[in-house]
C-alpha cells in the first residue's frame, strides 16, 4: 500500500507539503518521504511515483490510499498501472459526507454517521462491498438519496 496526502499549513509559501509513505498492521504510518511541490497536479504525484518506482524497480504497491482526487490516481496509474483497490481516508469520507448530513434531522444524521463509521471497519474488501450494499439499500429513502448517489458514485 502507499498513502499520500498534502497540506497547505506547513509552508508559507503557499505550496502543498506532500506526505507519502504506508502503514502496517498496527495502523502506524511509516513515512517514505516528503515533497514540497507547486501544486497537487497529475506531474506531481507522478514525480512522487516515479520517485518510489525508482528507488526500487521491483515493488509495485496494489492499494492506493489518499483523498479522492483524481490526480493522485492519474499520477499512481502512470507510474504502477490502475491500482487493485483506491481507498479514500476515513477523514476525507467523513468531511465529504458531513453536507450531506447536515441537512438532515439530527437523529437521522447520527444514524447514517455511525453507520459510515462501521463501514470503515471492515477488514477485507469483500466485507466492505458486502457492507456497502446493505447501507445503500437501508438508506434507500428519499430523505437520503443526495447522499446516497453520492456514496455510490464515489
Amino acid at each position: 500500500m502507499v498513502q499520500l496526502d498534502a497540506t497547505y499549513k506547513v509552508v508559507w509559501q503557499g505550496c502543498p507539503l506532500m506526505v507519502f509513505g504506508t502503514s502496517d498492521h498496527n495502523q502506524v504510518f511509516h513515512p517514505y518521504g516528503l515533497a514540497v511541490c507547486n501544486a497537487e497536479s497529475t506531474e506531481d504525484f507522478r514525480f512522487i511515483f516515479q520517485s518510489l518506482h525508482n528507488f526500487d524497480l521491483e515493488w509495485k504497491p496494489s492499494v492506493l490510499l489518499g483523498d479522492g482526487c483524481d490526480r493522485i490516481t492519474k499520477g499512481y496509474v502512470e507510474v504502477f498501472g490502475e491500482p487493485r483497490v483506491r481507498l479514500m481516508c476515513f477523514f476525507h469520507v467523513s468531511q465529504n459526507v458531513e453536507k450531506y448530513i447536515k441537512v438532515l434531522p439530527r437523529e437521522l444524521g447520527l444514524r447514517v454517521k455511525e453507520d459510515i463509521r462501521v463501514l470503515q471497519t471492515c477488514t477485507n474488501e469483500e466485507t466492505f462491498t458486502k457492507a456497502t450494499d446493505l447501507f445503500l439499500k437501508k438508506w434507500k429513502g428519499a430523505e437520503v438519496a443526495d447522499l446516497t448517489t453520492y456514496f455510490r458514485t464515489q
